[in-house]
């Protein structure tokens, strides 16, 4: 797996439906990642559309999100 890629899957899995939102410090906490790599990473996530960041200073996942949730097909 491409590292960079795998550390941005990384983020979007330490969101779950106890930790809809999170911090900066408590993303690279539950990605076992420094705060300065995870700074990069949420910082490129946000740019593309992928996390936002809220007045509170947290992130959450972008409507983007679900629109590609709601592309999957069940079989």
């Amino acid at each position: 797996m491409i590292r960079a890629v795998g550390r941005a899957l990384a983020v979007f899995d330490a969101y779950d439906n106890d930790h809809l939102s999170l911090s900066l410090q408590e993303i690279a906490e539950r990605i076992r990642m420094p705060k300065t790599t995870a700074f990069r990473l949420v910082n490129t996530l946000e740019r593309a559309g992928f996390l936002v960041r809220m007045d509170n200073q947290q992130y959450c996942l972008s409507l983007k999100m679900a629109r590609l949730g709601g592309l999957v097909r069940a079989r």
